[in-house]
């Protein structure tokens, strides 16, 4: 995954990737974050809007095909914004990139 957040006004790609870094779920998607876009097979870019809101959208690189688009919160702030993005987009995911339940053993 590659993240554009120059839209983002309060923060910058790097802030964003060092939250989903820190985020205790994030490792277990088994998403790797790449610094050149070429590499990417999804793009995640992040803007601004109105006073708290960062909408994001995560879109297939080749096909440009949206695979999840959410909205984080953060009062005039960086460092709130990029926290709020990074727990929605990996509450939106996880669904998606988690294992299937073990089967029973009866």
């Amino acid at each position: 995954m590659y993240v554009i957040a120059t839209a983002a006004q309060f923060f910058k790609a790097d802030q964003l990737k060092a939250e989903l870094g820190k985020h205790k779920e994030f490792p277990a998607l088994g998403i790797s974050i790449v610094e050149e876009r070429a590499l990417a097979d999804a793009i995640l870019e992040v803007s601004y809007t109105f006073a708290w809101d960062y909408p994001f959208v995560l879109k297939h690189q080749n096909t440009s095909v949206v695979l999840v688009s959410g909205k984080g919160q953060g009062a005039f702030s960086g460092p709130a914004g990029a926290i709020s993005v990074a727990n929605q987009l990996v509450k939106l995911l996880k669904p998606y990139r988690s294992s299937p339940p073990k089967p029973s053993k009866e």
